[in-house]
């Protein structure tokens, strides 16, 4: 009878924090359809900060408690991401990114309460689960503190820099196979026309997506009472990079070498195809590292990958009219 009335109270509880969370969710939502300027900014970045992210950590909790308990099985699910996807509504990667994060927050306790704060955010939170997952939770443990401080000050992009910056001083080999990992999934393919579209899907790493954008951004700028969207520039900028490109020479097009070797971070270098400005990368530091005593001291990089764009778009147009565009 005691058991009973145990679970018969925690049911009561568990109804009662369910329309809770409706009731608030319903008052935020009038929130925002009535609210504008600053306000409305402020009750986005609530919704982040005192909502979805916190939640977000309690359903981590709530996702290990259920790996543990194996009761998914009770549904007739084969794993827990299958479970997440059916009864949860999301897609295969969303449960799967769920499934480890929840495995990865047991073994990093500072990053589950920061979470829990809403100090960081979920993306910020899934960056380090990937590093811990790649280089371990013990590694990751000795700079916690600092690498949450880290993503404390940075969107989820930049952080991701540093992130894989310090993967590859934790392990480099690894860091490296990851690298040439991402190289080997590359594609692009290109339909056939079907009503009149011809649908264009891919792939590239982070390279080849790098020079891609940068050499697509000299075609994409706005012309006088442009109507086009963001999209439709896009399109319009890698047709006229083809037509661009057509007349050229090939240059023995192929597969890069793998990487025998991985530097620090991002730094872009202009080099001249015809009329395009390509960007290569190589890698310079964007922190420093004491193995000593395994402190971590940030440096908010110069360049970062959200940024990296930004920066290359004013020397991608002026490397294209510069005294090497007649190269090919």
């Amino acid at each position: 009878m005691a058991v009973a009335e145990v679970s018969s109270a925690r049911g009561r509880q568990f109804e009662a924090a369910v329309e809770k969370l409706r009731v608030g969710v319903q008052a935020m939502s009038a929130c925002v359809r009535d609210a504008d300027g600053e306000t409305l900014g402020e009750a986005l970045i609530q919704i982040r900060e005192a909502g979805i992210d916190p939640l977000e950590a309690a359903f981590a909790t709530g996702v290990r408690r259920f790996d543990k308990s194996g009761e998914y099985k009770a549904d007739g699910a084969l794993s827990l991401t299958a479970w997440l996807r059916w009864k949860c509504k999301l897609s295969g990667g969303a449960a799967m990114e769920r499934v480890e994060i929840a495995r990865q927050l047991e073994k990093l306790p500072a990053t589950a309460a920061a979470f829990a704060n809403g100090d960081v955010g979920f993306q910020h939170v899934a960056v380090l689960a990937r590093t811990a997952e790649h280089v371990g939770a013990a590694a990751v443990r000795k700079d916690e503190a600092s690498l949450l401080k880290a993503a404390q000050t940075m969107d989820p992009g930049q952080f991701t820099t540093v992130a894989k910056n310090y993967e590859h001083r934790v392990d480099a080999a690894g860091a490296l196979a990851e690298a040439n990992r991402a190289y080997e999934r590359r594609y692009f393919h290109i339909s056939e026309p079907q009503d009149g579209l011809v649908r264009l899907d891919g792939v590239l790493d982070a390279e080849g997506g790098a020079t891609l954008r940068t050499a697509l951004q000299a075609y994409m700028k706005p012309v006088k009472d442009d109507a086009r969207s963001y999209g439709q520039r896009s399109a319009d900028a890698l047709v006229e990079l083809g037509r661009q490109g057509s007349g050229g020479k090939r240059d023995g097009a192929g597969p890069r070498p793998l990487r025998r070797n991985l530097h620090r971070s991002f730094q872009p270098i202009v080099v001249m195809r015809g009329h395009v400005a390509a960007v290569l990368i190589q890698f310079v530091d964007i922190a420093q590292f004491d193995p000593a005593d395994r402190r971590l001291d940030f440096i908010e990089p110069k360049i970062v990958a959200d940024e990296l764009m930004h920066i290359l778009r004013p020397l991608a147009v002026v490397a294209q009219h510069s005294q090497f565009s007649g190269e090919s």
